[in-house]
């Protein structure tokens, strides 16, 4: 879910650019279910009307009569799924990534683990880009060059471009 609501977020903000999301997680069976961007009026029920309008359509009901919606194509095509266990460094992926979302994951990991992602990150972050964790996380007592900019936020010095 997370994904596609960055992704109507976004969508009005970058009209005319080039964009995508790249949402990880370690489960094809998450992921799979992701993909499909198919969901029941419960799970929508927070979606501004207009926003939900724009972005997603009538699917269908299920056998017990809920009402699924489905995530439009034009927006479908704007975030690709991928399979990452973040014990497996280095990432597969080579950057540079204008933001990183890893919310409340790495309250799962022990400090030498922690550690390890936070430098992936560092490595695949534009300079000046932000890393948004959970807020009962937190990089203090890892080695990185990240500076707290808010509870929950972090930056590479540098300048955004």
């Amino acid at each position: 879910e997370e994904p596609y609501t960055m992704a109507m977020v976004l969508d009005p903000l970058l009209d005319g650019c080039d964009w995508r999301i790249l949402a990880t997680d370690i489960s094809t069976r998450v992921l799979a279910r992701a993909a499909a961007g198919v969901y029941g009026a419960e799970e929508i029920g927070g979606i501004p009307s207009a926003v939900a309008q724009r972005h997603l359509e009538r699917r269908g009901a299920t056998e017990d009569g809920a009402e699924r919606w489905a995530v439009r194509d034009r927006l479908k095509q704007r975030v690709v799924f991928r399979r990452l266990n973040l014990a497996a460094r280095p990432y597969p992926m080579s950057g540079p990534l204008d933001a990183v979302f890893c919310r409340n994951v790495m309250i799962y990991f022990d400090r030498p683990m922690r550690a390890g992602v936070v430098a992936e990150f560092e490595r695949l972050l534009r300079p000046g880009r932000p890393l948004f964790i959970g807020h009962s996380e937190t990089l203090k007592g890892l080695d990185t060059r990240f500076r707290s900019e808010r509870p929950s936020v972090y930056r590479l010095p540098g300048e955004a471009r």
